[in-house]
Parts: structure tokens; sequence; C-alpha cells
């Protein structure tokens, strides 16, 4: 899945790098493509996972400049964080996250299949890049470099470099595949789709060999539908924050 990580101490939006495609209990999976899960400006930081496909439209509304309605047909399939680069408040959550509280006051939240690990990480190093580099150590769905963004300095190593669609050509060139029962030595994807010895790891990389994999960054309720109330909360949040 992914490891997204917001450190409200120390002001940083953190995450894994690493976008992955499941079938079948096979993992396909790819990392630093130089497409990252982090997109934020002067007055918004965003934190996702989820579909690619819907990480893309907001990614692209969000660089753009948020001009424009939101994209909100695109939020089934897709977590979000939302945080005020100024003050360091968490404007929006979407579900399914975790977070670490001392007194009631939010000290940092977690988000994907890497967030119990990085939680428990983060409780005893209190450093939201440690806590990603732990959950990676744990989390199959996790792996590649730390991403960050600190909102105070807007000092980052976020890479979005690629369109999205050039994540499965990397994947392509130096994916991997592996069989998450056996959790054997992963093989490349290239050498998987040309290799009979296994007809199912052999479908499986040949359908990223023919751009039919959709990659993503999945997440605990990945297939729970939005509700009404959850999208209007959003909703409320970016008209606060709306370029007028």
């Amino acid at each position: 899945m992914t490891t997204n990580v917001y450190d409200k101490l120390s002001g940083l939006l953190t995450s894994d790098a690493r976008w992955s495609f499941e079938d079948a209990d096979w993992l396909v999976y790819v990392d630093d493509t130089d497409y990252d899960k982090i997109a934020f400006d002067a007055v918004l930081g965003f934190l996702f996972a989820g579909s690619i496909l819907n990480i893309d439209v907001w990614k692209c509304w969000v660089e753009g400049g948020r001009i424009g309605p939101a994209p909100m047909g695109n939020l089934d399939g897709t977590s979000i964080i939302i945080v005020n680069m100024a003050n360091g408040d968490v404007e929006f959550t979407s579900d399914y996250m975790l977070a670490s509280q001392a007194n009631g006051a939010l000290e940092a939240l977690y988000a994907g299949s890497g967030g119990p690990f990085a939680k428990d990480c983060w409780t005893i190093n209190r450093c939201a890049k440690t806590a990603v580099e732990t959950a990676k150590t744990k989390d199959f769905y996790s792996g590649g470099q730390i991403k960050y963004v600190d909102r105070q300095s807007t000092d980052n190593n976020v890479s979005n470099n690629v369109a999205h669609t050039q994540v499965n050509d990397v994947c392509k060139q130096r994916g991997f595949i592996m069989d998450l029962k056996k959790q054997d030595a992963p093989m490349l994807v290239k050498d998987a789709a040309n290799d009979p010895s296994n007809a199912v790891a052999q479908s499986i990389a040949q359908k990223v060999m023919q751009g039919k994999a959709v990659m993503s960054a999945p997440f605990p309720g990945i297939r729970q539908p939005w509700t009404q109330e959850k999208k209007q909360e959003l909703a409320d949040v970016l008209d606060r924050f709306s370029v007028k």
C-alpha cells in the first residue's frame, strides 16, 4: 500500500515512493519514479494515497493553482490529508487514518497500510522520516525514498517531473513482481513477462508490459465510497481556501 505521515510537531509531510499493482496474490511494484504522492503550494499541503488516476487529477488541480472547481468527482478510492502550510493545522483528513495525540492535541497523522508501523515507530522516535523508513521494512507495499516537504521552510525533495502515465513505463524497465504468499525474492517484471515457468506471474507481468495495469498507493478502505458528509466537509474546507 503506502505510508503517509504528517508530523505536526516538526511540520513535515512525508511519504514513501512506491507505486504498486496487485493481482492474484502477486504484487508488482516500482519505486522512485519521479512521480510522488505529495503536492503543495504556499497555502495548503496535500498527502495522497489511492488510485494514481484520481491522485493525478487532484495533483494537477493543486499544481495548476487550485483554480476552478475542485475535482470532487475523483474521490472514491482516494485518501487525502490537507495541511495548512502557515500554521500547521490539519484542515481535512479522509477516513481510515491513525493519529498520535497528547492531552487531546494532535501530534501526528498516519495513512496507508504502513500506518500502524509508522505510528509505533513515531511514538518511540518522534521522527516522521524514521517512521516511514521503519514502515518500509515491515510493509511490502511501502518502499523507495522518503519524500518530504517542510511546511515552514518549504524545503522538500518532492519530484513530479513525469506524467502519471510514465510510472507504468518505469515499471516496465525496473519494476519487480513477487508472490505475496511465498514471499520469495522478487524478480524483474520484464523478466517475468518472458518466463513461462510461472503462467500466473507471466500473465500479470504482461499486463504491465502491455500498459493494462493501473498503479496505485492503496490504503485500508480503498474500496469504500466516500460519504456525502465527508465530501461536503472537504468541499467546505476547499471553499474556505479557494483562490479568488
